[in-house]
């Protein structure tokens, strides 16, 4: 309700007890996803829309998954920047 997605709660719960996660998917509008999560093309790409998003109001960050050993550093490198 703050942020004006009232509706969307309802549709979220109806779709998870019939287990349609490719339909909680499909009804997560855009500026949901903006608003409650950090994205990016690359591990990179995150690490610099949280500095962005949060520089100043956080002492530390983790993410759920580590990247891929393959973008380890190139997100630490970003994050150090």
């Amino acid at each position: 309700e703050l942020h004006g997605l009232a509706d969307v709660t309802p549709r979220l719960h109806d779709l998870m007890s019939e287990r349609d996660m490719a339909g909680m998917v499909a009804a997560l509008p855009e500026e949901v996803i903006q608003e409650f999560s950090v994205t990016g093309d690359t591990w990179a790409d995150v690490a610099v829309a949280v500095r962005q998003r949060y520089e100043g109001l956080l002492d530390r960050v983790s993410f759920y998954a580590p990247p891929p050993a393959a973008e380890a550093r190139a997100a630490a490198t970003a994050f150090a920047a």
